[in-house]
């Protein structure tokens, strides 16, 4: 799993990068959201 994210990262597919980056954001929001409550 490790080596598909890395690959894509180095490829820059800039559709699932956006995703990836959307995805962290949600769950940090998430953690942030649980924590505070």
């Amino acid at each position: 799993m490790p080596c598909l994210f890395t690959r894509l990262i180095k490829h820059q597919n800039s559709f699932f990068s956006k995703l990836i980056i959307v995805h962290l954001v949600a769950n940090s929001l998430n953690l942030l959201r649980s924590n505070t409550d």
